[in-house]
């Protein structure tokens, strides 16, 4: 099931984006998933 975020982002890849917009989505959508995988409990 997508978020309502996911939902924006696919809907912003359908349209024209400034480049600079679009760097600046996919950092904060790495730095997001980083922190997302850094919460889940792996074992070594």
């Amino acid at each position: 099931m997508l978020s309502v975020h996911s939902k924006e982002m696919l809907l912003q890849f359908r349209f024209p984006v400034q480049p600079k917009q679009l760097s600046a989505d996919l950092v904060k959508a790495a730095k997001q998933f980083d922190a997302l995988v850094a919460a889940l409990p792996l074992s070594d």
